[in-house]
């Protein structure tokens, strides 16, 4: 078996965080990701990084930005 370019793992990466494995492919990434220190430290960065992401996202989804009235501003600039 040859060794998976780089290219490659993180494809693999991609495909278990996505949830597109299933059954004896995603057996043979996890064991894989497991076995390999370096892709292993890879996974987890990418994960964390993604639950970093979707956390900030929720927190700026739920701010309330209000309206601007742009007119009113200009008016005010001018003065």
């Amino acid at each position: 078996m040859k060794k998976p370019t780089c290219d490659e793992i993180l494809q693999m990466i991609n495909q278990v965080i996505d949830g597109e494995l299933h059954g004896d492919k995603l057996v043979e990434a996890e064991e894989f990701i497991r076995q390999n220190p370096e892709c292993g430290a890879m996974f987890r960065t990418i994960s964390r990084t993604i639950d970093l992401y979707r956390q900030r996202r929720q927190e700026v989804d739920s701010v309330h930005v209000p309206e601007i009235d742009w007119e009113a501003l200009k008016q005010r600039l001018k003065k």
